[in-house]
């Protein structure tokens, strides 16, 4: 591991004004465009193990990797239905089956958000915190980012970068 000199994004981002702002968004696009530019064979980490994401944390035994997007769906259901298996879990479970199949298999961060992105200078120079990425579905990222993100630095982000 090295040291990498730059400021955690989530600690500057207000520092910057509204050109700087977009600078960012279209680096962190790039980046993001990159990595999804990568396509795999399996779901799971990036050694071929288990899935590691905080959705399978508390699972009895490890997720994957699987050889499908239908695979991982019926993994993300069996997960829901470990942890809570009333009327509501049971029913979002029925639409992943319906939704949630035919995505590119793509590389992802599994945990992007500002905390582990460091500026200097208003460039973006590392991506830190990889322990969790993987081969997933194209849509992986983007949920994961919605689903863990607590401040509007990144809402602000994806929905730039998504054209919204």
């Amino acid at each position: 591991m090295e040291y990498i000199d730059g400021d955690c994004l989530e600690d500057v981002w207000e520092d910057f004004d509204l050109e700087q702002k977009e600078d960012i968004i279209s680096q962190f696009k790039r980046i993001l465009d990159e990595l999804r530019s990568l396509e795999g064979m399996f779901i799971g980490c990036v050694d071929h193990t288990h899935c590691e994401d905080v959705l399978f944390s508390e699972t009895e035994t490890p997720r994957g990797p699987y050889s499908s997007e239908e695979e991982f769906s019926q993994g993300i259901i069996d997960t829901l239905l470990e942890k809570e298996a009333t009327a509501f879990p049971r029913l979002v479970c029925e639409m992943v089956k319906d939704i949630l199949n035919g995505h590119k298999i793509v590389l992802t961060h599994g945990d992007f958000l500002p905390r582990n992105i460091l500026v200097k200078d208003c460039k973006v120079v590392a991506i830190l915190d990889w322990e969790m990425a993987g081969w997933y579905p194209e849509y992986w990222e983007y949920t994961k980012i919605m689903h863990t993100v607590s401040t509007a630095i990144f809402k602000e982000l994806v929905q730039r970068r998504n054209g919204e």
